[in-house]
């Protein structure tokens, strides 16, 4: 069976613009989303900044007030980026059977706040919490209104949070009844999931999958990231692949990108951006998160995810034109991704990453660099890595950091996890 996938719809939320050609402008001209953090304003908070969305409304996107119970805002991100995508498709409900349309899409797993976790324990022991500290707390005082009804947890709360429910929106939303395929491997979970559904549509599975991922800044995460020494202590910039790069900043959105058989495509006249031509996903069974992994190892696992997804392209690393880089801006992570990228491909093909303008997106993160290395090869533009201003010569790629004009026939798109789960995404010029 010799079918081709091809990408007809971009939809995406981010800190860089509430639509795709906001994120493109910024993207192309280098102006960083990321501000104050919002999420929790506190002194003794570890993160001040981060790429947050702003002025975002719910009701623009079609989600009714009544909605919102049952929604958290990862699953709000989640509906207007597919909404943008399906109209970006010209897919219209008169023209699919229910079940013909499946869904992909990368998430974090269980998603609730600290907040959330500590009212739902507060509720749960009849909101008096003294009753289950130790003396020592109790005669300090706890600060607990006990008979606050705005401290309840709704009823409906645990059907916000579970981690296939930002699907489960989406296909309500449109009443799409095709497959329904949820990821949660943290940050390779967004680009893994469209990797998933492409392979799906080639094996005959389907022929439109809506397929991405979404997520929304959560305390519990933030505080884990940091934990692990993986945030910027600096907080003021992401620098990838920079001398003084110390980590990454938390970042929040969701990208969405329609995939769609070719000949199914073409006979309903949808606009066409370019072609997947490959995918690799491996597991290295150990985690860089702590920054002290072993080195050859990760590095060997980084260029076999690569290597895969050249195979299944059936191409050779002298055909890449572009690299979209992981990027995470931790020492270690950005010294191995260097050295395996260099190993594959040289020091000639442009290598660029988003995530000083954007942070870290986790669930998200893998599809918004889908999406935007899609747009490279749509529009010819590599967008620029800002903040790597003295590079690292254990890092020796070709950094992009000014806006590169460049036509681009193949481009890699690398997502290598936290958790040592990695995923790469070739994509092709599209040509009939």
């Amino acid at each position: 069976m010799n079918r081709r996938v091809v990408v007809t719809g971009l939809g995406v939320i981010s800190s860089l613009g509430n639509t795709v050609k906001e994120n493109w402008k910024n993207l192309t001209e280098g102006i960083s989303g990321i501000s104050p953090l919002a999420l929790l304003p506190s002194p003794s908070f570890p993160v001040k900044t981060a790429g947050g969305i702003k002025h975002f409304k719910p009701a623009d996107h079609g989600i009714q007030p009544k909605s919102l119970k049952v929604m958290n805002t990862t699953i709000q991100y989640a509906i207007a980026a597919s909404n943008f995508a399906v109209e970006d498709a010209n897919i219209s409900r008169n023209e699919y059977a229910d079940r013909e349309i499946g869904l992909s899409f990368g998430v974090n797993g269980i998603q609730y706040a600290a907040e959330e976790g500590f009212l739902a324990l507060y509720e749960a022991i009849n909101k008096d919490l003294r009753n289950y500290m130790s003396g020592d707390n109790m005669t300090a005082g706890a600060p607990i209104k006990i008979n606050d009804p705005g401290l309840a947890v709704h009823p409906l709360w645990p059907l916000s949070v579970l981690a296939n429910m930002s699907l489960c929106h989406i296909a309500i939303h449109h009443n799409f009844q095709g497959p329904n395929l949820a990821f949660s491997s943290i940050d390779a979970a967004g680009s893994q999931a469209i990797g998933e559904a492409y392979r799906s549509i080639l094996q005959g599975m389907g022929d439109i999958y809506v397929a991405g991922g979404g997520y929304a800044l959560n305390t519990i995460d933030i505080l884990s990231l940091s934990s692990m020494d993986m945030l910027s202590k600096k907080q003021e910039a992401v620098r990838p692949f920079d001398r003084l790069r110390d980590g990454c900043v938390p970042g929040e959105g969701a990208a969405v990108l329609i995939i769609e058989e070719m000949s199914h495509a073409l006979k309903r006249g949808a606009p066409i951006y370019a072609e997947i031509a490959g995918y690799g996903s491996f597991f290295n069974g150990l985690s860089d998160a702590c920054d002290n992994g072993n080195s050859s190892t990760d590095c060997q696992a980084m260029q076999e995810c690569m290597s895969r997804a050249l195979s299944d392209a059936s191409l050779d690393p002298a055909s890449i034109d572009y690299i979209n880089a992981d990027g995470k801006g931790t020492v270690q992570s950005d010294r191995l991704e260097a050295q395996a990228l260099h190993h594959m491909f040289g020091r000639e093909v442009p290598v660029s990453t988003s995530k000083p303008l954007t942070g870290h997106m986790l669930a998200a993160n893998g599809a918004f660099q889908a999406l935007s290395t899609v747009l490279s090869i749509k529009h010819g533009i590599i967008p620029p890595t800002i903040n790597c201003l003295d590079q690292d010569p254990q890092c020796d790629i070709a950094v992009v950091k000014n806006a590169l004009k460049k036509q681009i026939k193949y481009a890699i798109s690398n997502t290598f996890g936290f958790s040592g789960e990695h995923t790469s995404l070739v994509f092709k010029h599209y040509n009939q």
